[in-house]
């Protein structure tokens, strides 16, 4: 079975409101795709396959399905329990370091479980993430304000319980993750990695596509563009400027790759950008508070739940 290339939907995110209740999983089409999902299952007792056993998910259960882990869970048309697919770079490089540690504990089989008091909240972000992405003016800083806050919250249920192995694992791929924040301006690719981390090209290369679906020099190429983003969004700095400051040696090269990551070209995506009221904001969603992700993500008009159109009947 091969790598799909299946496009995740608006903003490189997908939920959808599942039951996963099949017990026979091998009924239903075993996937493999090229983007992580985060599974919670709100009440009843579940089956799925996940590589090659079967697992039953107890209610309040968080399991992580890394990139490229086949799988099969049931009709996505019912409900009970939610499943939201986005790719990892959708969020800054400290949410990655610790959503790191949950996809490694996962692939260990440990269990995740949120506390009860927690759960209508869980239930509320992945409500309110839905309806967001449904939505004609669908604000992206709110949806990546929710989508981090998820991340944030199921990486603190993965960072317990951990054997000695996974962690090894996340604390190479924390310094992968570091090195690249910290240096991507720079033309380093998968050698300069390799070296600080002190391991071969080729077993880094394996791990980091086994643990996050993706090369080193994709995570380099797309934290460059990060960057971009922000400089577009923030200076008015020419295109070729920018392209320079986030790490690309060559302006047509920068151009080509931001408009087959965005679907725009770099002017074209500042114009949309700068049509809409910038607003600083929080770093989390509660219960109608402002939703947003830290500036460096943010790129849109953001407006708090209550003050949104129906917003304050939104569950």
């Amino acid at each position: 079975m091969t790598l799909g290339d299946y496009a995740l939907g608006r903003f490189g995110i997908e939920v959808h409101h599942s039951h996963l209740e099949s017990t026979r999983p091998e009924a239903v089409a075993e996937a493999a795709h090229p983007y992580y999902e985060l599974i919670y299952t709100e009440g009843l007792v579940s089956a799925m396959l996940i590589g090659t056993s079967i697992r039953r998910a107890a209610p309040g259960e968080v399991l992580v399905i890394p990139a490229g882990v086949r799988h099969a869970h049931g009709d996505s048309t019912r409900g009970a329990t939610w499943s939201l697919r986005f790719e990892l770079d959708m969020v800054d490089g400290s949410v990655r370091h610790l959503f790191s540690t949950c996809a490694l504990a996962a692939a260990a089989r440990r269990r995740h479980l949120v506390p009860e008091p927690e759960r209508p909240r869980w239930r509320q972000r992945f409500s309110y993430l839905l309806n967001e992405l449904r939505r004609d003016d669908a604000d992206e800083g709110v949806v990546r304000g929710l989508l981090r806050s998820l991340l944030q919250d199921a990486a603190r249920l993965g960072e317990n319980g951990t054997d000695a192995r996974p962690a090894a694992q996340h604390t190479v791929l924390s310094a992968v993750f570091r090195y690249i924040d910290e240096n991507f301006t720079r033309p380093i690719g998968l050698e300069d990695v390799a070296r600080a981390v002190t391991l071969s090209p080729s077993y880094l290369t394996d791990m980091v596509r086994r643990h996050t679906g993706r090369p080193v020099h994709r995570w380099i190429t797309d934290r460059r563009l990060r960057a971009a983003r922000v400089l577009l969004a923030e200076t008015d700095a020419t295109v070729a400027e920018i392209a320079a400051k986030s790490g690309f040696n060559d302006t047509r090269n920068f151009c080509r790759r931001f408009r087959s990551a965005t679907g725009r070209p770099p002017r074209d995506w500042r114009a949309a950008v700068r049509e809409s009221t910038r607003v600083r904001a929080a770093d989390e969603l509660l219960w109608g508070e402002v939703v947003v992700d830290r500036a460096i993500e943010d790129h849109g008009n953001i407006r708090t739940l209550a003050e949104r159109p129906g917003g304050a009947s939104r569950s």
